[in-house]
């Protein structure tokens, strides 16, 4: 999915609405969003990043690497969902690498 500040803010009204599908679309597009407010340069900046809940999620990426590596565990469904993001936006690993 790519970055948009306007999909962002559309997920975000979903609230109780939101599927587990645009739960997560949320939280990774908003943990991209973060880079944007934090002013930082993407590319230079390392993630080590968790998240707890109903959807757990890893963001990690290397300094002054182009791309991230993000997995979702799906507690409900015991599930895990593994993506690559960059500053631009995020795909299933499986369909980039598959």
């Amino acid at each position: 999915m790519k970055y948009s500040e306007i999909e962002l803010k559309r997920l975000g009204k979903l609230g109780k609405n939101a599927t587990i599908e645009d739960k997560n679309n949320f939280n990774i597009l908003n943990f991209i969003h973060c880079t944007y407010l934090n002013k930082q340069d993407f590319y230079k900046a390392a993630h080590d990043s968790k998240y707890f809940g109903e959807l757990e999620m890893t963001f990690i990426k290397k300094e002054n690497c182009l791309f991230g590596h993000c997995r979702v565990i799906i507690k409900k469904d015991d599930a895990v969902l593994d993506y690559v993001y960059s500053a631009y936006g995020f795909e299933l690993l499986s369909d980039v690498v598959g």
